[in-house]
């Protein structure tokens, strides 16, 4: 049987369950704690580890596969409106973490099991992806990260153009009715001319003439890649995330190099991962860039304009390593 942990509003992974139903799979998708029964028991003589789903029982035993789509873990906890803050902030981190114990039993649990990406790889720390894209061969940005003015002012006339972006991942905040996003952007000369001394420490890379930018979703091996031509528009030039909804870039399947094809493999192989979604870049004289690798990204927006089908791949990887794994 398949295991599939995932979030509800995913809408990647319903049509994977979707191919699933198709091909009459037995599979078990859990979004989170709630609307379902939890049973792990020991002793000293047995153990017992199930789950009861809309009155289904399923045995930890019966599980060959499991693929690791994504997960929030929250507290859903609603409070009073008297309820301290400080006590509201203690109970939810509690809540959290009491549920992301039973994640991190499950992942034990099931550590013998084949893995279509784990938990553990969700979030891979971004300066280690440039150091072992560096490591097999990849170009990469320049990339510092400081949180002193004077540095900062010296990697800018060296690169002469340079851009800002978080150190890990990019981040939404809600202020009232809007919404805050962390893109890409350029570092300006007059801005950085208004920073003190030392500040929170940042991360900037030169700034790639691209030609223009690729998108690759890498599944046990296979590259299925698509070219986005972000650049004849000024505000998706540096970001592709800032959407121009009214024309968006426009986005065909691409065929990377084999030997560029051979490197992203090298390197999913030394970090562990065996999916996940590339960003790279194509320069003007013809040079790939390495950006980074989201073992958790959305492979929508590269399954439906390429035609790909990729929810069906991935329904298929994990029905092929079901069967195999259950012999």
């Amino acid at each position: 049987m398949i295991l599939i942990i995932s979030e509800s509003t995913d809408i990647t992974t319903s049509i994977v369950v979707n191919w699933l139903n198709y091909y009459s799979t037995p599979f078990l998708r859990i979004n989170d704690f709630y609307n379902l029964k939890f049973h792990y028991q020991i002793n000293n003589k047995t153990k017992q580890l199930y789950i009861l789903k809309q009155n289904k029982k399923y045995c930890i035993n019966d599980i060959n596969v499991v693929w690791f789509r994504r997960f929030k873990v929250n507290s859903d906890i609603k409070f009073g409106k008297n309820t301290k803050h400080s006590l509201i902030e203690d109970i939810n981190r509690f809540v959290i973490q009491e549920k992301q114990s039973i994640l991190s039993l499950l992942t034990i649990e099931l550590a013998n099991k084949y893995w279509l990406n784990h938990p553990s790889q969700g979030r891979v720390n971004k300066q280690l992806q440039l150091q072992v894209a560096n490591l097999v061969g990849l170009n990469i940005p320049a990339t510092l990260i400081t949180n002193s003015k004077k540095e900062l002012i010296s990697f800018k006339k060296k690169y002469k153009s340079i851009i800002t972006k978080p150190i890990q991942e990019a981040a939404t905040f809600v202020i009232n009715k809007y919404s805050v996003t962390t893109f890409t952007r350029e570092v300006l000369d007059e801005e950085i001319a208004t920073m003190p001394e030392y500040f929170m420490p940042i991360q900037v890379q030169n700034k790639i003439n691209k030609d223009f930018e690729i998108r690759t979703f890498f599944l046990d091996g296979k590259c299925f890649s698509m070219a986005m031509f972000t650049q004849s528009d000024v505000k998706t030039q540096i970001d592709f995330r800032n959407y121009n909804f009214d024309n968006p870039a426009r986005r065909v399947p691409y065929k990377l190099p084999l030997d560029i094809e051979n490197k992203l493999a090298k390197f999913m192989e030394i970090m562990k991962i065996n999916c996940g979604s590339f960003d790279l870049i194509k320069t003007k004289d013809e040079k790939y860039i390495f950006l980074e690798v989201n073992p958790v990204g959305q492979f929508g927006m590269t399954s439906f304009p390429c035609n790909y089908n990729l929810e069906k791949e991935v329904a298929l990887h994990l029905i092929n390593k079901n069967k195999y794994y259950e012999k």
